[in-house]
């Protein structure tokens, strides 16, 4: 923007000079010129007639140097008028980014209930697969009527898009606020056991892991906010708390840029 008010002073700056009351495009020629054109005193008065009331608002405008002047003035009042919405706009909106909430996944781990990390294995729980995620406000401002669901699939990496659909939103649940800096967990379970089989494909990276879901929150501002996330797990087991997940190319989406 500073370049553009350059341009407007110096665009002003001239307007001023066209101001003057004897501009120099108005100023009479030399004596010799006069001469020359007064040299036929015969010639015909009204050679192109036009008279005062026959004139142009145009021709009128640039004879007179208040009026052009006048014009002038209007056309930059319009102009720095459009430019100045422009800026409180811009200026709406910047504010809009920067004292927005930002909510996003911060970081997640799968577990085996029945493989714990550092203790004994408990048989009864082998194959109950959990996730917790933990999502953090990073705005300046709180989240509220902030809402967090998900689930857990297993699937092929070439399969993600069409059988990782966020669930419908679990309309029991309570929204809450989430002050700026601060974080929220969940945990998730995936129904059922994990098969012996299913536990060699992870291995192999044939199958995936994931994690996906959906927050939601309104703003300071009244808008509604939102997060897709998803994250996935592969080519070892037991999925121990202390290996974290990797963000998917696919499926991370939110309107941050709105």
């Amino acid at each position: 923007m500073p370049a553009t008010r350059l341009i407007a002073i110096a665009f002003f700056l001239g307007v001023c000079g066209v101001a003057q009351a004897d501009p120099w495009w108005l100023e009479p020629p030399p004596p010799a010129i006069q001469e020359n054109q007064q040299s036929a005193p015969d010639a015909p008065k009204d050679q192109n007639p036009k008279n005062e009331v026959g004139e142009t608002f145009w021709e009128r405008t640039v004879s007179d140097p208040v009026a052009l002047s006048t014009v002038i003035i209007a056309l930059f009042t319009v102009v720095l008028g459009i430019g100045t919405w422009v800026l409180v706009l811009d200026g709406r909106r910047h504010s809009r980014h920067a004292l927005r909430a930002y909510v996003f996944a911060d970081k997640a781990w799968f577990f085996d209930l029945g493989r714990p990390e550092g203790k004994r294995r408990i048989k009864a729980k082998e194959g109950i697969v959990g996730c917790s995620v933990v999502i953090t406000n990073s705005g300046e401002t709180p989240a509220y009527n902030m809402i967090h669901w998900g689930a857990i699939a297993l699937c092929n990496p070439a399969e993600q898009d069409a059988v990782l659909v966020v669930p419908a939103l679990d309309l029991t649940q309570n929204s809450n606020t989430l002050a700026p800096g601060g974080a929220n967990s969940k945990t998730l379970f995936r129904p059922g056991k994990i098969t012996p089989a299913e536990i060699a494909e992870v291995k192999a990276g044939t199958m995936l892991l994931y994690l996906y879901g959906r927050i939601e929150y309104d703003d300071i501002f009244g808008w509604r906010r939102y997060t897709n996330y998803r994250l996935s797990f592969g080519y070892s087991w037991p999925p121990y708390g202390s290996i974290s997940l990797n963000f998917s190319q696919r499926g991370n989406t939110s309107d941050q840029n709105e």
